[in-house]
């Protein structure tokens, strides 16, 4: 970030100068100290949950006094701003403002500022705009030291100044907002007008050829294994069932995986564009059937979960043959034979030329 062109009166200082930067506790272990619990316990999945947010009130666990009195636990004040600092969840960059006071996992960072020297909105806008990922050195093995957070250099405009800013911000995330419901409304109305314009497949009213899906695809895969992150080695990110979401999207989890297999081997699992991810077996029974479609410049590879098809483009686009695996008639397919996609039936829309 270059901070030569600030305004005369602002300065720059490292955040450790105007905020406490601090980690938190183990977690208690036995179920006991979470029995009638009353004390807010934020976990790195609690985080996770809220992705952004300047709120932070809701924990699925709570501590007892049996906890406190049996565990060193660290207590977060309200207005804290939490942040992952080990795992891979540090790559997801997410951040909360305490709502209430809370006692925090070893997992998790936060930062109290000053409240005489730094407005707690404006510092929490300005670290949802730092990637923390770029603050590790080994990516395998992802570790946030907080002497690096407390280095961080912060543009420190007065106060007046900075609550002026956290207005215009304000405004603008409410704009996104409404931009995200915005885009899930669209999600649904581009199905329905897919559907509308092709026809249900289930029963193919505008009779469309139908073929098996494995007499269209360039490519059905298996997804890898992979071994753990070996340190020094590079580690590919794995896209597992989990980062598939309902709506058909991938979103890479707060748990992002890490697997080593050798460039050879990661040549033939390396997702390209147009690549269709299928959940076709899982631990959650929930998740079989999702579908995505993959977009991303980032080289990842993909489970043993999920099975990669690519179409043959000469017959079917990737983006027709999405929407298809896609439609209620695909997921109840795909959920009834669990673990395979050869059999699928679907149908081809046949391009015509005027």
């Amino acid at each position: 970030m270059n901070f030569k062109k600030l305004p005369a009166n602002w300065k720059v200082v490292r955040l450790g100068r105007v905020a406490k930067v601090f980690g938190g506790a183990s977690a208690p272990q036995d179920k006991k100290y979470f029995k009638n619990g009353k004390y807010f316990f934020v976990r790195v999945q609690d985080l996770a949950n809220c992705g952004r947010t300047r709120n932070l009130v809701q924990t699925k666990d709570k501590v007892n006094d049996s906890a406190l009195k049996d565990h060193s636990l660290v207590l977060a004040p309200k207005g804290s701003i939490l942040f992952s600092k080990s795992g891979a969840a540090v790559f997801k960059n997410h951040r909360a403002i305490l709502g209430k006071d809370a006692f925090i996992v070893s997992h998790l960072g936060a930062a109290y500022p000053k409240k005489e020297l730094l407005d707690t909105d404006f510092l929490y806008f300005y670290l949802c705009q730092i990637d923390f990922g770029n603050l590790i050195g080994d990516k395998g093995y992802p570790s946030l030291r907080l002497s690096d957070v407390e280095n961080l250099p912060i543009p420190l405009p007065p106060l007046p100044e900075q609550k002026r800013i956290v207005e215009i911000l304000t405004l603008a995330e409410e704009l996104i907002n409404k931009q995200k419901t915005a885009i899930a409304l669209i999600d649904k109305i581009l199905m329905a007008k897919f559907l509308e314009m092709f026809g249900d497949p289930a029963t193919n009213p505008k009779g469309w050829e139908v073929k098996r899906l494995g007499e269209i695809l360039s490519q059905n895969q298996s997804g890898i294994w992979g071994d753990d992150p070996i340190k020094g080695k590079r580690n590919y990110p794995i896209i597992r069932s989990t980062e598939i979401t309902h709506d058909g999207k991938i979103q890479i989890g707060e748990k992002l995986a890490f697997r080593y297999v050798s460039r050879n081997v990661a040549q033939n699992y390396i997702l390209k564009k147009g690549d269709i991810l299928v959940v076709k077996s899982s631990g959650s029974a929930h998740l079989i059937g999702r579908v995505a479609l993959f977009n991303m410049e980032s080289e990842f590879l993909f489970s043993n979960f999920i099975q990669r098809l690519h179409p043959n483009e000469g017959l079917v686009l990737p983006i027709y043959l999405y929407f298809i695996l896609n439609s209620p008639y695909a997921y109840n397919y795909i959920r009834s034979s669990h673990t395979t996609t050869k059999g699928y039936e679907i149908l081809e829309y046949q391009h015509t030329t005027n």
